[in-house]
C-alpha cells in the first residue's frame, strides 16, 4: 500500500498490562458514577431472605442485613462447565482464563464454536496460535442465520482455523507436558485424540443464582435455571425483581442495560419497556458478524412468507480500496408488506453497521410500482463512501419499515409535531385567531375582497353532491404524499382561518426539493 515498516514484535506482558489499564479504567469510572449519584455500594456475598430483606456476608466476615423496598436480581452468569473436565484456569481455561494466559500456545484447542470460543479463538489465532474448534453440533455459532454462519466457517478456514463439527471431547489428559484430548463423533463411532497446549472451554454460560437463598425466599426458576418474570421484571414474590443474564433472552450487556433502566423506571412509577426485537448481536471476530432480528431458519420454522436481499462487500468501492472485501449484508423482508424481519451481516466494522438497521427509523418505508421512483433511504445509510453502503444496496429490493416498529409511528409524530414548518402554522393559526377575535370588521372586508368565501360555497356545494367513494377519490387518493397536510388545509378553510389555509396549500406546490424533504423527514409513501 506504499508504506513500509519492519515485521512487527509481540510484547504480551505488556499487552496484559494494556488490557488491565482498560478494565481497571471501566470499573473505576463505574465506581465514580456511583458516588456522584449517592448510590451506596455494600461489597460482599448477597442472600435474600424474604420481601424487602438481603443479607450480606462482607469479606471482613462480619454478616448484615439490610431492609429495602424493593430486589432488583442482577448477578449475572458464570461459566457452563463440561461434564469430567476440570478448568484449572492455567491449560484448562475458560473465557476468564483464556482472556490472561502467560504466553501464546503453540495450540490451542477450542471446545465449543459459540461466541466466545470464536472470538477468543480469533485473537489468540492472530497472536500465533494454531487454533482448532470441536463442536457438537453440525456447524458454527448456534442460533445465527445459517447462511451466515457457513460462509464466516469459510472466512475462518481461509485464515488457518481448523473445525471439527459433529463431535464432542470426552476427556482431557493432563499428566504429559501437553494436553491430550479425547473426542468422539457426536453420532458415536472411533475416538480420535488431539495434542494442545491451551483448551479453552466455551461451551455456554448459566445464569448465577446458586447461593443466592432463591429457593428458599420462594424465587421461582424454570427448567434451565433461569429466574422467571412477569413483562415488568417481576418475581413471584412482592418487591423481587430480575434482568439480565439470570433470566431468559440472550445473554448480552446491551439487553442487561436496557433491561435495568426499564425496571429503575417501572420503580419510579414510569412505562419501563425494552423492545426485544431490536436488540443486536455481535460477534467481535476478524471480521466481525453482527445481527439483529430473525434469521431465515426462524422464519421458515414461523411460515412466514419472506424475501432475501444480499449485497456482497466485493462490490463496494471503499472494501474494495481497502482490500477488505470478505462477507455481505443479508436483509429478510416480510414478502408482502416489505417489513424488514432480519438483518445480518459478515465484514470489516459489521458491529457498528448493525445498529442503523436496528433503529426505528434507521430503514424507512416506501412503496414499490411499476415505473416508480425508489429513492435511497435517508441518512445514515445513505453514506455511499463507507462500507454501510452495502446495507442500502442489500435493501433496494425492499424499501421496508425498520425492525420493531411498536415504537416507530411515535417517533416520527414527535419528528412532525417539532418540524418548523408546523412550529409556523401554529404561530400563524393563532395571530389568525386573535385578528379574527379583535378586527374582525378589517378582516372580513379584506376577504371579500377575493373570491374565497364563494370558492368555498362552490366546492361545498360540489361536495355534497359526490358519494362517499367519490369524495375518498377525489379528495384523498390524488394527495396520498401530503395527507396529514390536505387534512389540516381543508380544516383551515372551513373554519374560516383563510391565512393559514392559503400558506398551508402552498407547502403542498409540488417541487423536487419539497418532494424530497418530505421523503426524507415525514418517510411519506410514493404511489
Amino acid at each position: 500500500m506504499g508504506v513500509s515498516v519492519s515485521a512487527p514484535k509481540l510484547d504480551l506482558p505488556s499487552m496484559m498490562k494494556f488490557k488491565q489499564q482498560g478494565i481497571d479504567g471501566n470499573v473505576k469510572g463505574v465506581e465514580f458514577l456511583m458516588k456522584k449519584n449517592k448510590i451506596d455500594v455494600i461489597s460482599g456475598k448477597g442472600k435474600i431472605l424474604g420481601t424487602g430483606k438481603v443479607e450480606v456476608a462482607g469479606n471482613d466476615g462480619k454478616t448484615q442485613t439490610i431492609e429495602t423496598k424493593n430486589i432488583v436480581i442482577a448477578t449475572g452468569s458464570d461459566i457452563a462447565k463440561l461434564k469430567g473436565i476440570e478448568i484449572d484456569e492455567k491449560r484448562i481455561v475458560s473465557s476468564t482464563g483464556a482472556l490472561s494466559l502467560d504466553k501464546v500456545p503453540e495450540k490451542l484447542l477450542i471446545v465449543g464454536a459459540g461466541v466466545i470460543g470464536l472470538e477468543l479463538g480469533s485473537v489468540w489465532h492472530r497472536l500465533g496460535a494454531q487454533v482448532m474448534v470441536v463442536e457438537f453440533l453440525d456447524r458454527i455459532l448456534p442460533g445465527n442465520d445459517a447462511e451466515v454462519a457457513k460462509q464466516f466457517q469459510r472466512i475462518l478456514e481461509k485464515q488457518g482455523f481448523a473445525f471439527k463439527l459433529g463431535a464432542k471431547v470426552t476427556a482431557v489428559d493432563t499428566s504429559g507436558k501437553t494436553l491430550i484430548a479425547h473426542i468422539e463423533p457426536a453420532a458415536g463411532g472411533t475416538a480420535e485424540k488431539l495434542e494442545a497446549d491451551v483448551v479453552l472451554v466455551s461451551i455456554g454460560r448459566v445464569p448465577y443464582t446458586e447461593g443466592l437463598g432463591l429457593k428458599e425466599a420462594g424465587v421461582a426458576l424454570d427448567n434451565r435455571g433461569r429466574v422467571q418474570i412477569d413483562t415488568h421484571f417481576a418475581t413471584n414474590v412482592k418487591g423481587v425483581y430480575a434482568i439480565g443474564d439470570v433470566v431468559a433472552g440472550p445473554m448480552l450487556a446491551h439487553k442487561a442495560e436496557d433491561e435495568g433502566v426499564a425496571v429503575a423506571e417501572i420503580l419510579a412509577g414510569q412505562a419501563g419497556h425494552v423492545n426485544y426485537e431490536v436488540i443486536p448481536s455481535v460477534v467481535y471476530t476478524t471480521p466481525e458478524v453482527s445481527a439483529v432480528g430473525k434469521t431465515e431458519e426462524e422464519l421458515k420454522q414461523a411460515g412466514i412468507t419472506y424475501t432475501v436481499g444480499k449485497f456482497p462487500f466485493t462490490a463496494n468501492g471503499r472494501s474494495k480500496v481497502n482490500q477488505t472485501t470478505e462477507g455481505f449484508v443479508k436483509v429478510l423482508a416480510d414478502a408482502k408488506t416489505d417489513r424488514v424481519l432480519g438483518v445480518h451481516i459478515v465484514g470489516r466494522e459489521a458491529g457498528e453497521m448493525i445498529h442503523e438497521a436496528g433503529r426505528p427509523d434507521g430503514i424507512w418505508r416506501f412503496r414499490r410500482g411499476p415505473g416508480t421512483h425508489l429513492p435511497r433511504p435517508p441518512d445514515p445509510l445513505r453514506s455511499h463512501q463507507g462500507s454501510r453502503a452495502c446495507s442500502r444496496q442489500a435493501l433496494d429490493p425492499y424499501v421496508s419499515h425498520a425492525i420493531g416498529e411498536g415504537r416507530i409511528g411515535t417517533t416520527l409524530m414527535m419528528r412532525r409535531l417539532l418540524q418548523p414548518v408546523w412550529v409556523l402554522l401554529a404561530v400563524i393559526f393563532l395571530i389568525e385567531a386573535w385578528l379574527w377575535d379583535h378586527l374582525e370588521p378589517i378582516v372580513a372586508w379584506f376577504v371579500a375582497l377575493i373570491p374565497l368565501r364563494a370558492f368555498k360555497a362552490w366546492l361545498a356545494e360540489r361536495v355534497d353532491t359526490l358519494s362517499p367513494a367519490m369524495t375518498l377519490i377525489v379528495f384523498i387518493v390524488p394527495v396520498v404524499p401530503l395527507f396529514p397536510l390536505k387534512l389540516v388545509a381543508i380544516w383551515l378553510l372551513a373554519h374560516e382561518y383563510w391565512m393559514t389555509a392559503i400558506i398551508t396549500f402552498i407547502l403542498q406546490i409540488p417541487g423536487r426539493r419539497r418532494r424530497r424533504f418530505h421523503l426524507r423527514r415525514d418517510t411519506a409513501e410514493i404511489a
